[in-house]
């Protein structure tokens, strides 16, 4: 999930949130019985993953087909939203984590 945008691999990019999307739903499913916070944080992840794979892959995928080339016109406002992405997935990191070590 980390690239400068020019360089960003978009199709590679939505496989991987695609994976990352897949482990917090099992993760979600683990946690059923868990802390409220914790599964709350994982469900706040997951709909931000998902939400973004609905909302910016077909528009990818609709440039192109439309087009030879590799111009998407969203480029930089999917870009923008990947960003925030990975700013929340780093955000979560250490509660989590602080949960995961307090269950060993």
């Amino acid at each position: 999930m980390y690239a400068r945008m020019d360089s960003e691999s978009w199709p590679a990019a939505f496989r991987s949130l695609k994976d990352v999307r897949d482990a917090l739903a099992d993760l979600s499913v683990e946690l059923r019985n868990g802390p409220e916070s914790v599964r709350s944080l994982v469900d706040l992840l997951l709909a931000a993953v998902r939400d973004y794979i609905i909302r910016w892959e077909a528009s990818y995928e609709k440039s192109q087909r439309a087009s030879f080339n590799e111009f998407w016109p969203e480029k930089k406002a999917a870009g923008i939203a990947l960003h925030s992405i990975r700013v929340i997935v780093l955000a979560a990191i250490e509660p989590l984590e602080t949960y995961a070590i307090s269950k060993e």
